[in-house]
């Protein structure tokens, strides 16, 4: 504080603009020590606190202490109260480890023989086509894509034209079976008529029966 009052200032004016005031305090709590209730107290470059750092283990559901470390007078002090699984210190690092591994020698043996037939197949069948390109047979089973193309196309128009053929066949059934049906109305028609001139001529009878009679 003496270097802030050498120059006319106090921590009530400090502002955080105000780099000179903060180099000051800066290097006060650098230049601190002094012995506390929990040992010494002095603070690092980054304003932290340089104390001992304690050490412990969970070692049945509780934590023991195994050791101090100073960080100012670099010394560790070890009481070998620790426990390892297996009585064993564990590996700080991951063990990379080089192992060759290979394909078992039936399912070697089984693909090796299937890969060497299909070659043999196929190395069988271009020696085929090139002895005996020249005949029929083997001209005709070279098929062009676009032969291909056009027998369906020729199928899909095959099929289009006999779906209209039946279409055209539908229609005309319709046409007969609604002729049918007026002929039957016209047959109907007839029917009643010549029960209305059946009825008539039992009407005249009846009368010429009457004057008859009269």
């Amino acid at each position: 504080m003496e270097r802030l009052h050498r120059h006319g200032k106090s921590l009530k004016n400090f502002t955080y603009t105000d780099k000179e005031t903060a180099d000051g305090i800066y290097s006060a709590i650098n230049s601190t020590q002094f012995l506390g209730v929990s040992g010494h107290v002095a603070f690092s470059s980054q304003g932290d606190r340089i104390a001992l750092t304690q050490i412990e283990q969970m070692i049945d559901g509780k934590y023991v202490k195994l050791g101090y470390y100073d960080t100012q007078a670099d010394n560790l002090t070890w009481m070998n109260e620790e426990r390892w699984i297996g009585g064993k210190v564990p590996q700080d690092r991951t063990i990379v480890r080089r192992e060759l591994r290979t394909v078992s020698l039936p399912l070697f043996i089984c693909m090796w023989t299937v890969s060497c037939l299909g070659i043999l197949c196929a190395i069988g069948l271009i020696v085929f086509n090139i002895l005996y390109r020249h005949r029929r047979q083997v001209e005709r089973g070279k098929v062009d894509r676009g032969e291909v193309d056009k027998l369906r196309l020729e199928r899909h128009v095959d099929q289009g034209l006999r779906l209209g053929r039946h279409v055209d066949q539908d229609l005309r059934l319709g046409r007969h079976v609604d002729q049918g049906l007026r002929l039957g109305r016209h047959v109907d028609q007839g029917l009643r008529l010549e029960r209305h001139e059946d009825q008539g001529l039992r009407l005249e009878r009846h009368e010429d029966q009457g004057l008859r009679l009269g």
